[in-house]
């Protein structure tokens, strides 16, 4: 019955380790009625057909503790020709990341800063989960929404993830009320889920267990 336990226990933790490791994520921009993808590979730069440019990095669920879902360096400058109504209104971007495959519950912690130059406005910034655990689901948001902003700023809201399978998303919108290089932002965005207690126990648990079914092992 011993080892039946440590097994169940070191299953238990290598699937929760195994569905982090398969997350995926997407980068999604909008403007103008245009949608374009930004490879998550390799980051980089998209310019919009409307001149919207946006350079960005990101990262997605990196080891540790923590499984984060992270905007970073975002440079963001206006449109060529700012229209504001009507067919190919562009004087909004909205910017997604996203990613699925994620598997532990606990407190989710979504954090911004930046700034913005010019006639441009970071109009919200919001972080969803989704229990469909669908690329781009805003069904559930964390915490509240933050915004607007028109000059530097650093805020945090939070919120608590109950599901063991979910996807993440940030969405970003930004309004502008002119056209030109002087329309730039620089912004950053994370979001952290920190695993509950309980979870960090089963990992504890489940690696001395491994621990002490190979040593076991051995000596037979």
């Amino acid at each position: 019955m011993r080892k039946l336990a440590i097994v169940g226990v070191i299953a238990a933790v290598v699937l929760m380790m195994a569905g982090q490791a398969g997350a995926t994520a997407e980068i999604e921009v909008i403007s103008g009625g245009q949608t374009d993808l930004i490879n998550p590979a390799t980051n980089g730069t998209v310019t919009m057909p409307d001149g919207w440019s946006v350079t960005l990095s990101y990262t997605a669920n990196p080891p540790g503790p923590g499984f984060v879902l992270d905007l970073g360096t975002i440079t963001v400058s206006g449109p060529t020709t700012l229209i504001t109504s009507g067919a190919g209104q562009n004087n909004t971007l909205e910017i997604l990341l996203s990613g699925t495959g994620f598997t532990a519950s606990g407190t989710a912690v979504f954090d911004v800063s930046g700034s913005s130059i010019g006639n441009l406005t970071v109009t919200s910034e919001k972080a969803y989960y989704s229990t469909t655990n669908s690329i781009f689901a805003e069904t559930t948001q964390i915490g509240s929404t933050l915004g607007p902003y028109s000059s530097g700023f650093n805020a945090t809201t939070t919120g608590t993830i109950t599901s063991s399978s979910y996807s993440l998303t940030e969405d970003l919108l930004l309004t502008a009320t002119s056209s030109g290089a002087n329309v730039t932002a620089s912004l950053d965005s994370g979001l952290t889920v920190t695993p509950e207690p309980g979870t960090l126990l089963l990992v504890g648990a489940g690696m001395v267990g491994l621990t002490v079914f190979r040593g076991r092992r051995k000596k037979a």
